[in-house]
């Protein structure tokens, strides 16, 4: 239809250079559905073009709804959702097993799943529930908040808290190591702060208590010029 030589059982060629070529239609007329073929590629769409399956020339296939383009997978094989490439879909499956969700190349908030065993999480620097393996602001992409490695060491950039955090006032019961090397630690009175054991045995070889006194199993031997007071005996 349309051509004079076709070059198979059923040939087709639109009058315009952008037009529809085919229309299907239900049995009251009241849906359609076409073939537009253009300089940019080939779509299967309804009336309006807002639902359909487009294959464009730069060999991507494209899924619209409503009016928008919802799914797409592009030429390298990553499926995007929300958006139009791999940096600011919201979901991207990449053909190479990495999945990111709202990652959006290191600037906004999201999870990353790396096929290589890591997974990134970034939360803005101003969110205290920023958790996982790997925390960072959304404004620094080259900056490691917190990252825990798979020997097991973790890294963090600011304090480290455990308990309440006894740096601050009214001093609750809690551990708190500090960024600035300072390590506090604030419990019920009388009660142990900082207890040592030797490895294989339950008996403690030094006891720090929070009421000032100080237990040691051994000799305790002072600096220079540091006195020791004794008790009376």
């Amino acid at each position: 239809m349309g051509v004079l030589s076709p070059a198979t059982s059923l040939d087709v060629k639109a009058s315009t250079a952008t037009t529809y070529v085919a229309q299907f239609t239900d049995s009251v007329a009241a849906r359609h559905a076409k073939i537009y073929v253009d300089a940019n590629g080939v779509a299967f769409v309804d009336d309006s073009f807002s639902n359909g399956i487009e294959f464009a020339n730069n060999n991507s296939g494209r899924i619209h709804v409503n009016g928008s383009e919802r799914m797409r997978v592009d030429g390298s094989g990553n499926l995007l959702i929300g958006g139009t490439t791999a940096s600011s879909a919201d979901i991207a499956l990449y053909a190479n097993g990495r999945v990111e969700s709202g990652f959006n190349d290191n600037t906004t908030e999201g999870v990353r799943l790396d096929p290589a065993g890591i997974v990134n999480i970034r939360r803005d620097s101003g969110t205290s529930t920023a958790i996982g393996v790997f925390s960072g602001g959304v404004a620094s992409a080259s900056t490691q908040t917190v990252e825990i490695k798979a020997n097991g060491s973790i890294t963090a950039a600011g304090n480290i808290v455990t308990g309440n955090d006894p740096g601050v006032a009214g001093r609750p019961a809690g551990i708190r190591a500090g960024s600035n090397g300072t390590l506090q630690i604030a419990k019920a009175a009388g009660a142990q702060g900082v207890v040592i054991y030797k490895t294989g045995t339950d008996l403690a070889q030094i006891e720090l208590k929070t009421d000032g006194s100080i237990n040691a199993a051994g000799t305790v031997n002072l600096a220079a010029n540091l006195l020791m007071e004794l008790p009376l005996v």
